[in-house]
């Protein structure tokens, strides 16, 4: 392996300026260039073969720029010495001569990256992980809180900016704060968000309860472990700063009466209403998510059974669902085999399948009360049924209701996609008091 070392000596004591020497060792070679860079011998440090740490300025060029020069002759060397021919001769001239030729040889451009800001450094997030489409929009949500956060805090420094080598317990702190108040500034500074007319579509801020706020914390955390993976120099923020947990109530479900009462209740005089309650009960008859459920096509029931993979998981653990459709669900199907669409139904936006199957509840005189725990306040209140149902309750439906047949926690993930042991399932999955009656009847 070829070495290169300086040297700055005087053979005169009346002449401290000297021209710095290299000299190159290999394997058989020993050999010397005589350079132009010169030196005061009395600023250069012989142990370390460079000039003395407290010097700033050398022949007018800073220290910096300097050893710069000093390294662009070292490597010309080790290029020479690397290109080398065969029945090539190492002298110092030999060196010298291919040396000056290497250094004016034009020099490649090259061009000096920028280090990563936050942001960028989440858009290789996003990209390099491969999440689902699902996973990939909440996370860019979370992406948009932390610019408008960014927004929010240049109101009192024009200069601040989010930095992942700089990022405190204190800026965490001022991120929730943000989070969980930013309705309110929303009112106050509406001027922070993009107008009607800008490109990027931005929701109307509304009180977050506690589980999105340690839902959206806990993102931002695993965004900042992965970076520290790449650059060791980024600490983590969250260390000593309690996130919390996230607080669920009983899981609140149609009973299987509710259902059927649902969908018998006529509807025809509301045919557009009509076809949002049968898409609800066909999703409860089969369990899936509502993002699945949109992706279905006309025709994809085969010998009874649907089946689909899930778009929550398929990019980083594809999982293939099949369930067999029940007699309920066979009705719904056919209903709408010939509508002329190239989906299962004819769908109407998610966000209006949300609103109309609430009033669709409100007419079939599905009121019952339940008890729910209000995410914003953490506290428990009484609500109908009909005002909390949601796309979701279906999937908690075909589950909750299927659990309390078959008691096995392994068939009923199976139609699912869980895990049998995810918290997530198991949530839905709680002994009722049903279950309870019927296991004492068992000891009777």
């Amino acid at each position: 392996m070829a070495t290169v070392n300086t040297i700055a000596r005087s053979t005169s004591s009346k002449n401290s300026i000297v021209n710095i020497l290299f000299r190159l060792r290999a394997t058989g070679v020993n050999v010397y260039y005589k350079s132009n860079l010169q030196v005061d011998i009395n600023i250069w440090d012989k142990k370390k073969g460079t000039i003395n740490s407290q010097v700033r300025i050398v022949n007018k060029m800073d220290r910096v720029s300097f050893i710069n020069k000093i390294e662009e002759v070292k490597l010309a060397i080790l290029n020479v010495y690397g290109n080398k021919q065969k029945n090539d001769v190492i002298t110092n001239e030999w060196l010298k001569e291919r040396v000056e030729i290497e250094l004016k040889r034009p020099k490649e451009i090259v061009e000096i990256t920028k280090p990563k800001n936050f942001f960028e450094w989440y858009d290789e997030f996003l990209k390099m992980n491969k999440y689902s489409p699902v996973r990939t929009k909440n996370l860019l949500v979370v992406k948009r809180h932390l610019e408008q956060f960014e927004k929010f805090q240049r109101l009192k420094n024009k200069k601040y900016e989010l930095n992942l080598h700089s990022i405190s317990n204190e800026d965490i702190f001022q991120i929730e704060e943000f989070i969980r108040n930013e309705h309110e500034y929303y009112l106050k500074y509406p001027f922070l968000y993009p107008t009607p007319n800008d490109h990027r579509k931005l929701r109307k801020p509304v009180p977050r309860g506690g589980n999105t706020i340690v839902d959206i914390l806990t993102k931002i955390r695993t965004f900042i472990k992965w970076v520290a993976k790449f650059d060791t120099s980024v600490r983590d923020p969250f260390i000593n700063y309690k996130i919390g947990t996230e607080i669920y109530g009983t899981p609140i479900y149609l009973t299987l009466e509710e259902r059927n009462k649902l969908f018998k209740f006529d509807l025809s005089c509301y045919p557009k209403l009509e076809i949002i309650r049968d898409i609800f009960v066909f999703q409860c008859v089969i369990g899936c998510r509502v993002s699945d459920l949109y992706k279905m096509k006309s025709g994809c029931i085969t010998d009874g059974f649907i089946e689909y993979i899930q778009g929550k998981t398929k990019e980083g653990n594809p999982k293939t669902v099949r369930v067999p459709v029940n007699e309920v669900g066979i009705k719904i199907y056919n209903k709408y085999i010939d509508y002329g669409c190239d989906t299962i139904f004819p769908f109407p936006s998610q966000q209006e399948y949300n609103r109309e199957i609430k009033r669709a509840l409100r007419m079939a005189g599905i009121d019952r009360i339940v008890t729910v725990i209000n995410q914003t306040s953490r506290q428990e209140e009484k609500v109908r049924l009909s005002d909390i149902v949601s796309s979701h309750m279906a999937r908690r439906t075909f589950m909750a209701n299927t659990y309390k047949r078959v008691k096995d926690k392994t068939m009923v993930a199976s139609l699912t996609g869980h895990s049998p042991n995810s918290r997530a399932f198991n949530r839905y999955v709680e002994v009722d008091d049903d279950m309870k009656r019927e296991m004492v009847r068992l000891i009777e």
